[in-house]
């Protein structure tokens, strides 16, 4: 038997076992609370808040980071160099790079390994990534974990082990409060397999489900970010109940048909009987580019939106697409592909950067 035949065989086998495995996964986001605090909290990393920080900038740069793997995670780093060595006069006529004017950067999945990393670290990421991440072999040290026997008699489900790996090579236990308040607004993004719609980890999307994203693990926001159905667990989140569950998003009628279906969705937190835990997955399930969290935010989230963009003059949004060419051999037979071909595709989008 050829050798790629035996190693397509144990993917398929591997893939199998890991979907026939069953855990109770590990719940860590921490609810709202009203209690007094005995000194100043730290700000809410909400788009709101975040948003404050650019309100004297004409142009403003916003950046999607797609899915992909590492290939993803590579290319929106290189996007990032690109961008730092883009030289940039404002109206003042100050000198800066164009990586200064990037006020949002979304992601999913492998893109959002890199948006984290450069949320907590900024400039620093050009000194660090490629030895501690791009140049690793991540995707070997996460099967030696997941199917290691002592992982086989672990409590922790497959989406925890990750996280925790995800901690101790980049992340070092960093929460979302650790974003630097000078940089960016990071949003990461998932799918919530129950709702069927996006889920952003900011704090206007934690509202909803009455808790607190600045206690919230990095890691684990990129494990749910990057959860690929089957190899790994949904990463799950409580929905508390100890607060009056606002609304996000405008009801207007105004808004386009997904919109509104992520409002419904997203309405749906209120029902705490009904849905008393939030399963998350890959967010390329619902959205591969990344666009949509942006997408959101000037179609419905007005308030926010206005905050941001207060006296711009020049908005540019670039899309970081890490998707490959088709695999349209898989259509010149009618057998079933392999798990390792259905896993690899996922949907893509044509999205054409735009300037305002």
């Amino acid at each position: 038997m050829a050798r790629s035949n035996r190693k397509n065989i144990l993917t398929s086998f591997l893939i199998l076992f890991l979907s026939g495995c069953s855990a109770t996964s590990t719940i860590t986001n921490s609810p709202i609370t009203s209690a007094p605090l005995s000194h100043d909290p730290p700000p809410t990393y909400s788009l709101k808040s975040k948003a404050q920080d650019y309100q004297q900038e004409s142009t403003l740069v916003l950046l999607s980071f797609s899915g992909g793997g590492t290939r993803a995670a590579a290319l929106s780093y290189g996007v990032l160099k690109g961008l730092r060595d883009y030289p940039f006069t404002d109206q003042d006529g100050e000198q800066s790079t164009l990586l200064d004017q990037v006020a949002v950067i979304s992601s999913v999945s492998g893109g959002s390994f890199t948006s984290a990393y450069y949320g907590l670290y900024q400039e620093k990421i050009f000194e660090h990534y490629e030895d501690e991440f791009l140049y690793q072999t991540f995707s070997n040290d996460l099967v030696d974990i997941l199917f290691s026997p002592r992982y086989w008699f672990s409590s922790l489900d497959r989406s925890t082990a990750a996280a925790n790996y995800y901690n101790q090579a980049l992340f070092d236990d960093a929460t979302f409060q650790n974003i630097q308040n000078d940089g960016p607004i990071i949003i990461i993004n998932a799918t919530d397999l129950g709702g069927g719609v996006r889920f952003s980890f900011v704090q206007e999307y934690f509202d909803l489900i009455c808790s607190n994203v600045n206690d919230y693990s990095i890691a684990n926001a990129v494990a749910a970010s990057s959860a690929v159905p089957f190899i790994f667990t949904p990463v799950v989140l409580e929905n508390h109940d100890n607060c009056v569950t606002p609304h996000r998003m405008n009801s207007s009628g105004d808004t386009s048909a997904h919109v509104r279906a992520t409002q419904n969705g997203l309405a749906s937190y209120s029902d705490k009987k009904a849905r008393p835990y939030i399963h998350l997955i890959d967010g390329g399930i619902t959205d591969n580019l990344g666009l949509l969290a942006i997408y959101d935010i000037v179609q419905s989230d007005t308030e926010a939106f206005e905050a941001l963009t207060n006296q711009v003059e020049h908005i540019i949004i670039i899309s970081v697409d890490a998707a490959t060419k088709p695999d349209w051999n898989i259509d010149s037979s009618p057998s079933t592909p392999k798990a390792t071909s259905i896993l690899g595709q996922r949907p893509t989008y044509n999205f054409t950067a735009i300037t305002t």
